[in-house]
C-alpha cells in the first residue's frame, strides 16, 4: 500500500510493523496535592506555598512582583495579609465570600481548580474512515487530551493485529479535536486504529476497515 498524509502530520516511516499490543494502556497517575486544612494569617506550612504557587498562576491573584516573597519562583511558608489579599481575590473570582480565611469552601473552590489541572489519561471517542473514494480512505479521530495536550497516531494494516504508524501529531493548541490522514493507493483489506498518548499513558480506539 501506499500512503500519503493530507495534513501536516509527521510520517514515522522508520518505525516498520509494530503489534498493536505494544500499545496496551498503562496509566500511572502522579499524587495531586489537595488543601486539606484552615488557613490564615499567620499559618505557617507547606500548605501555604502550595496555595501561594496555585495564586500565582494567574495574574488577578498573584501574591506579590517577583522578585518580592511570595511571587512565582519566590513562595513562601508563610501567610501574610499579601496572601490573604490574593485570597480575596480568588474567593470573588469563585463565587466565596471574600474574607481572605482559607475554610471548608474555599478548599474546595481551590481543589477543583487543582484537579482540572491535573492531567488525566487521553481518550479518543472514535475513528470513522470514509472510502467514499475508490481506492482510498480518509480516516478521522475524535480525541480529548483531558488536560494534557495529547499525542496522537494513526497506524493501518491488512490486519486488525499487525498494523504500521503511519503518522503521528503532537497537538499543540487544543486539549480535544478532530485530526485527520487519508490513505490512497489501497486494495485488499485494510484495517486502521488510533492511539493518544500523553504522560499518563497511551490509549487505543477500536479498529475500523479502512477498504472496501
Amino acid at each position: 500500500m501506499k500512503k500519503y498524509l493530507t495534513t501536516s502530520l509527521i510520517a514515522l516511516a522508520s518505525l516498520g510493523m509494530l503489534s498493536t499490543t505494544v500499545f496496551a494502556q498503562s496509566i500511572t497517575v502522579t499524587n495531586v496535592f489537595t488543601f486539606k486544612n484552615n488557613l490564615t494569617i499567620g499559618s505557617v506550612g507547606d500548605d501555604v506555598k502550595q496555595l501561594q504557587m496555585l495564586l500565582n498562576k494567574e495574574a488577578s491573584t498573584a501574591v506579590a512582583q517577583a522578585p518580592h516573597a511570595g511571587s512565582a519562583g519566590y513562595e513562601t511558608v508563610s501567610f501574610g495579609p499579601a496572601t490573604a489579599a490574593a485570597v480575596k481575590v480568588f474567593q470573588k473570582n469563585h463565587g466565596v465570600s471574600a474574607t481572605g480565611f482559607v475554610g471548608p469552601l474555599t478548599r474546595m473552590a481551590l481543589n477543583d481548580v487543582l484537579s482540572a489541572q491535573h492531567p488525566s489519561l487521553p481518550s479518543i471517542v472514535k475513528i470513522v474512515a470514509d472510502t467514499s473514494v475508490a481506492g482510498s480512505a480518509t480516516l478521522t479521530a475524535q480525541y480529548n487530551g483531558g488536560g494534557e495536550k495529547p499525542t496522537l497516531w494513526f497506524a493501518y494494516g491488512t490486519t486488525p493485529f499487525s498494523m504500521t504508524i503511519i503518522s503521528k501529531e503532537v497537538v499543540a493548541d487544543k486539549l480535544s479535536g478532530l485530526t485527520q490522514v487519508t490513505l490512497t493507493g489501497l486494495s485488499g483489506d485494510c484495517y486502521a486504529v488510533a492511539y493518544a498518548k500523553n504522560s499518563l499513558g497511551t490509549i487505543k480506539s477500536d479498529w475500523v476497515r479502512c477498504s472496501k
